[in-house]
């Protein structure tokens, strides 16, 4: 499946993801939301055109490199992104994170790091995150449906593949609380690096 379609593929189900808002609506910071809301439309739209145009292997670069920033970040220590995200200003955040989310569908990790610089609680975090994530994917999925971004075939495959998503939604509700922790982490950082792996050989290769 080409890149282009494996984003627009996923992106349809963050939108469904998005529509679980109502239960943490009462969270949302709509102080913080307005002013990332506007860098965020447009960075939506960038990171949108930049994926129809970009040739694959450097769409598979960047997301590849960007997997990799985000491990050392969590996993080693490395601040310099994050430090450089609380040094940026709303608009600034909003665009980079919906350029990220256009162009790759994975804008959540500069959002959580702007989040935590303005030293957001756990629950405000998570539903500030799901609301500009959301609205990210509001610009982004009729944009989609109107270009070659999102052909037929891709949302048959979307139609097919609901009921699986759903179940696999209500199994890892049910299931979540039962997992290690730790296990759970380190299980979806192998994933992530052996995936940024893939994609750097098939860009080279």
């Amino acid at each position: 499946m080409p890149v282009h379609e494996a984003v627009s593929y996923i992106m349809a189900f963050q939108f469904l993801i998005g529509l679980t808002l109502f239960k943490v609506y009462r969270d949302v910071d709509w102080s913080v939301i307005r002013f990332l809301l506007p860098g965020t439309v447009a960075g939506a739209l960038v990171g949108m055109g930049l994926l129809a145009y970009l040739p694959q292997n450097a769409v598979q670069l960047f997301l590849a490199i960007f997997i990799l920033l985000y491990l050392a970040q969590e996993r080693l220590g490395v601040q310099w992104l994050k430090n450089l995200v609380a040094r940026l200003g709303s608009f600034v955040s909003g665009f980079l994170g919906g350029m990220i989310a256009g162009l790759i569908g994975m804008g959540a990790p500069i959002y959580v790091l702007y989040f935590k610089a303005r030293g957001m609680r756990t629950a405000s975090l998570r539903a500030n995150l799901v609301l500009i994530l959301f609205l990210a994917n509001v610009v982004r999925f009729p944009v989609a449906l109107s270009t070659s971004l999102m052909p037929v075939h891709i949302v048959m495959l979307v139609i097919y593949t609901l009921p699986f998503f759903m179940f696999a939604m209500w199994l890892g509700v049910k299931t979540h609380d039962r997992l290690p922790d730790v296990l759970f982490r380190r299980t979806v950082d192998g994933a992530l690096l052996l995936s940024s792996v893939s994609l750097i050989a098939k860009a080279l290769f």
